[in-house]
């Protein structure tokens, strides 16, 4: 009985100390898992500020944009913002129609996290008349390049066939890996490794969509960039860019432009062909893009019967108007004063009133 009962004692403690250390390493790789980056689904987070524009306004009111700019994500953003869904000279917009900012990534030092960089962006409008109470839409739009780090670990065997033959096993070759994310609207959802290579996925978590430049480049942003230079060329639209290595090993994978359909897509790289033994080591894939996110806000100007805006509290009757008809047709041909900046057209902007 003595025996019996020492028997039972050795086997319990040697369940409690196995359950104790598969407990510790399950909560070590959690740890491990959370450390490396801030994480998230975001890169940068727009929002109009509270009453800019004020939910409700009169005839020929005068307002502010006020657009507050976040970078949540681990990435340097550069961005072009500007408004759409009014009619920008109806509303006589004041001074530029985009606004071109910098703003650094969130951080993580030890256990504690740093936010990113916060700017607040706002533009004038002397107002219009309405000749009925009337409801609108003002959408703020945001343009940037922005990169996702994806880390994740993976198993090198100079003799890859060695685990589907029996012999014995550091690492396992084949299968799927953990993948752990910098903070970005861009995600590597997961990566699968075979004696070949990686296959490695890619999804969009965010709200809005990523790009590239002509040429599967990445694109350059600046202050007249428009969704609609994106929209109008599809071939552009819902791509990103991939780069992966091991060590100082860069792998090929093809293709290295990655379509994403319905929000995901995937690429193949190639295994590294210099591998001597077998460890251990960390895939490493950095995804570049621009990416297209908006915000909007509604308000509504309630008509006042008999009153007219004018110049300078409201539309200006000249703003548009060119003194001859080539520079008319010059400025119809590019959009309207809505469509320029006084930097890229100082003579038209001049000639034409589009700053009134």
């Amino acid at each position: 009985m003595d025996k019996k009962i020492s028997f039972l004692i050795v086997v319990l403690f040697a369940v409690l100390v196995a359950f104790s250390g598969c407990s510790s390493k399950t909560k070590t790789q959690t740890t491990t898992a959370q450390a490396a980056f801030v994480g998230g689904s975001q890169g940068l987070a727009l929002s109009f500020l509270p009453g800019e524009p004020p939910a409700q306004l009169v005839d020929c009111q005068h307002f502010t944009a006020g657009i507050q700019v976040e970078n949540k994500g681990e990435a340097n953003a550069s961005m072009v913002l500007y408004l759409s869904g009014i009619d920008l000279d109806g509303f006589n917009m004041k001074g530029d129609r985009a606004a071109t900012l910098n703003l650094n990534p969130a951080k993580k030092i030890g256990q504690s996290v740093v936010p990113g960089q916060q700017k607040v962006q706002s533009f004038e409008f002397d107002g219009r008349d309405v000749f009925a109470t009337g409801s609108f839409t003002l959408y703020a739009n945001a343009l940037y390049n922005y990169q996702t780090q994806a880390v994740s670990s993976v198993c090198l065997n100079e003799n890859v066939y060695q685990q589907t033959t029996g012999g014995p096993e550091t690492c396992k070759v084949s299968g799927t890996k953990t993948v752990e994310n910098s903070g970005a609207p861009i995600k590597v959802t997961s990566v699968e490794e075979n004696p070949g290579g990686f296959i490695v996925k890619v999804s969009n978590s965010g709200k809005g969509y990523s790009f590239l430049g002509p040429n599967d480049i990445l694109p350059v942003i600046n202050s007249v960039t428009r969704d609609t230079d994106i929209l109008s060329n599809p071939d552009q639209k819902d791509k990103v860019k991939i780069q992966a290595k091991i060590g100082a090993n860069t792998l090929t994978c093809s293709p290295d432009a990655i379509t994403l359909v319905n929000g995901a897509g995937q690429t193949f790289c190639d295994m590294p062909t210099n591998i001597k033994g077998t460890f251990v080591d960390l895939l490493e894939m950095t995804v570049s893009y621009g990416y297209a996110d908006r915000t909007s806000t509604a308000f509504t100007i309630e008509n006042i019967p008999g009153k007219t805006c004018t110049a300078g509290t409201g539309t200006s009757a000249n703003k548009g108007k060119c003194p001859d008809t080539t520079s008319q047709a010059t400025l119809d041909a590019v959009g309207g004063c809505a469509a320029i900046t006084q930097a890229q057209y100082p003579n038209i902007w001049t000639q034409c009133n589009c700053g009134a």
